[in-house]
């Protein structure tokens, strides 16, 4: 063609190809594990596609901590029945210190590589809130199947005892995540598939954005108090408006990297924040936000 040699023929078939191994860490994230000793949480994130960082809080921190989150419920929502606090790290340095602890990040890393913060917030339940149905986080952003390269993970602290039956606890789908896909809608209220998060207050819960999780109703009486964070690979959308938050307010370079300030695009800090209801980029893309996802 044109006095050029034609270019060697392939089939599909044949087609040389290179994939990258979807939990390839570099060598720098490697060293992080080894001196956080994060390798058992690794591996159960891995093949479970959820984990739990036990003592995430020291215990004698917890309720202050527990105090500090219902006091901003309280001055942002009034009642706590099924409220939440979104852009919690605007509000208290305590938060933005959560969100830079060196075991989350090293977990969101190896998720979503270099992880971007794209929303923490504060969440009470009490009996009078439903269960939520299982649901995949990542359907906030893509539509199924999902890669098995992970584009979102989510954090759940807990201020409150997550071991009793009645306490309302979040519950997953052991090994969904290999599904990579949404549970279909006769799925969605089968609580009984779900494994129930059993674990005490100031614990760290993690799991991937492709994992089915869902919230058993809450029996006990009272409220559990969670603070949850989404992780998302940099190119993705944050669901808050998180340059809401000033400058002075950004204490390190790893805040500022976290909560994408470091890639280079302006943007306005007078951007109205998401108002926590139907996410815009389901509106966006013309998915329907699903029933799980639907705050009052």
């Amino acid at each position: 063609m044109n006095g050029l040699d034609a270019p060697p023929r392939f089939t599909l078939a044949e087609m040389p190809t290179a994939v990258t191994p979807t939990w390839a860490l570099s060598p720098a994230l490697i060293e992080r594990f080894d001196q956080l000793d994060l390798w058992d949480r690794f591996d159960e994130l891995r093949t479970d596609g959820y984990t739990a960082i036990e003592g995430f809080v020291p215990h004698h921190e917890v309720d202050d901590l527990r105090e500090l989150v219902v006091s901003e419920l309280r001055s942002t929502n009034g009642a706590h029945d099924r409220r939440r606090r979104d852009g919690l790290y605007s509000v208290h340095r305590r938060f933005r210190e959560l969100l830079v602890d060196p075991r989350q990040l090293a977990l969101a890393d190896a998720v979503c590589t270099e992880a971007q913060v794209a929303g923490q917030s504060a969440t009470w339940r009490d009996n009078s809130c439903a269960a939520i149905p299982l649901h995949a986080d990542v359907a906030r952003w893509l539509p199924a199947p999902y890669s098995h390269h992970h584009m979102v993970m989510a954090t759940v602290l807990t201020l409150d005892d997550f071991r009793p039956v009645g306490s309302g606890a979040t519950g997953v789908v052991p090994s969904s995540h290999l599904l990579c896909a949404d549970p279909a809608p006769e799925m969605r209220l089968r609580h009984d598939l779900l494994t129930r998060c059993a674990v005490a207050a100031g614990t760290l819960l993690c799991w991937l954005g492709t994992t089915w999780h869902g919230t058993m109703p809450r029996r006990d009486p009272g409220g559990r108090v969670s603070i949850q964070t989404f992780w998302t690979r940099p190119f993705m959308r944050p669901y808050e408006n998180v340059w809401q938050i000033a400058d002075d307010q950004l204490e390190s370079d790893e805040l500022r990297r976290r909560l994408r300030r470091s890639d280079g695009i302006q943007r306005s800090s007078d951007a109205p924040p998401t108002d926590g209801h139907a996410r815009e980029v389901e509106v966006w893309r013309g998915h329907p936000v699903p029933g799980a996802l639907v705050l009052p």
